[in-house]
């Protein structure tokens, strides 16, 4: 079973077939259109819209999931793109998931495609990662670049956590949808942060921090002053976006790899 963050028909003819054809069930969320929301990409929207809804509609979907007859609540999986994979990359710990799962819940394993990294709420001081997770990244993606992800996999795995990643050659960002010819759109982006925190764990713990930018050298003692320095890195460029057969095919069987070598 896969959970995903997703609206667009590309989840469904590109990635639901193979998964079903593979003997997955597929469960899309929707995080967007019930709030109101078309899109979550464009000069405002991309740097507005709150990740925290989407990874709270992953763990309630999973503690749903979970209670289904024809689900083996130990096979569930979560699959999120872009602003989703971002997402993801929380939903996957316990300091987040305590808030919603029952302590004998968790995914079996997750699988970001194309996340955004530059903007880090770390958790991994308190827990290990509780199943493996995989990072599916466009060499060429100038949207949700790859290295900021790079970086945090290589320091999750130095730590003993099972986080890997994959470099698709020449891949873009959405580099696996259906004939999607070259276009480049002008996208707000967070391409010139590279910002962690570490975040609290427990409902009654305030601590924040320690907080930096990586990229400039930036330290923050509060939120008040993360969140006033945000404005300095955000940026609107031009971003690619370009299908890539190679790559869109090679990602389906390295995640149906991933997949079936989890037991």
């Amino acid at each position: 079973m896969i959970v995903r963050d997703a609206t667009s028909s590309l989840y469904f003819d590109v990635w639901a077939k193979s998964l079903n054809n593979a003997g997955y069930a597929v469960f899309v969320v929707d995080s967007f259109k019930p709030r109101g929301e078309d899109r979550v990409t464009g000069p405002t929207k991309q740097l507005t819209w709150n990740t925290v809804a989407n990874t709270t509609d992953a763990l309630y979907a999973l503690k749903l999931l979970a209670t289904h007859p024809q689900i083996d609540n130990s096979r569930i999986f979560h699959m999120g793109w872009s602003r989703g994979g971002q997402a993801l990359l929380d939903a996957a710990w316990p300091t987040y998931q305590q808030h919603v799962l029952p302590a004998n819940l968790k995914w079996s394993g997750s699988i970001a495609v194309y996340p955004g990294c530059n903007m880090r709420y770390r958790v991994d001081h308190h827990s290990k990662l509780p199943a493996p997770l995989l990072m599916i990244l466009g060499e060429k993606d100038d949207m949700t670049l790859p290295k900021p992800c790079m970086e945090l996999a290589d320091e999750y795995a130095a730590a003993g956590n099972p986080v890997s990643y994959k470099i698709y050659p020449g891949a873009t960002h959405v580099f696996d949808r259906l004939n999607q010819p070259w276009k480049k759109y002008n996208e707000g982006n967070f391409n010139l942060c590279s910002m962690d925190v570490r975040m609290p764990y427990g409902t009654n713990d305030r601590s924040w921090g320690p907080a930096q930018d990586k990229y400039s050298g930036k330290t923050f003692t509060d939120n008040a002053e993360w969140n006033a320095y945000i404005p300095k890195c955000r940026q609107t460029s031009w971003v690619t976006v370009e299908s890539n057969q190679k790559a869109r095919e090679q990602a389906v069987k390295d995640v149906l790899a991933f997949l079936k070598g989890i037991q």
